[in-house]
């Protein structure tokens, strides 16, 4: 299944593990000259578990494929929604690079007894922040099937509405942030 991920831990979070690698060499630097039945192993070895820890920790992305949108990672939400006729998923770009990536349709079957006299309601039906600017956009949009083109006339207008073989790209404007929303007017 090809699919595209973007990824939700900036690079700058992983400066976090610098001073335990520092201590972690430190610690082996001065290990022959330690005294003891352990010597600083203990300390070498607590510093590399905290040092995968806090990779594994910090993995996180959105995988968008033709089929369906979730959150990977050890440690992430866990969420996924199915991408189908009729739903919209869209790409609002934030301040700091930030992308809130949501797929709104209509859900089958409400999960509260309340709600199931009402019948199938429109909802967001996932919801996750990635990072990325411009370029993550031209990447989503290029995976569907958009060529240079018509990215580049989505990007460059205000209101701008492109259609392709199942799929009806939209810019607009909101708030002084871009929304690119790709509806699915059939099932990919």
């Amino acid at each position: 299944m090809k699919s595209i991920i973007l990824l939700s831990t900036k690079a700058a979070m992983y400066l976090t593990e610098i001073p335990i690698i520092f201590l972690m060499w430190a610690a082996i630097y001065f290990n022959s000259g330690a005294e003891g039945l352990l010597k600083l192993y203990p300390l070498i070895i607590a510093c590399g578990a905290i040092i995968i820890f806090i990779f594994i920790y910090l993995l996180r992305a959105v995988v968008i494929g033709y089929e369906e949108v979730r959150s990977f990672g050890p440690f992430s939400s866990k969420d996924r929604a199915v991408i189908s006729k009729g739903k919209i998923l869209s790409l609002t770009l934030k301040r700091r690079r930030k992308i809130k990536v949501e797929l709104f349709g209509y859900d089958d079957a409400p999960m509260l007894d309340w709600a199931k006299d009402q019948g199938a309601r429109y909802a967001n039906l996932y919801r996750d922040v990635a990072v990325g600017g411009m370029s993550a956009v031209r990447r989503v949009l290029s995976f569907f099937g958009f060529d240079k083109e018509q990215i580049c006339s989505i990007i460059e207008s205000e209101e701008q509405v492109v259609k392709i073989h199942g799929i009806i790209a939209k810019k607009s404007v909101s708030n002084g942030e871009a929304v690119y929303s790709l509806e699915f007017t059939e099932t990919l």
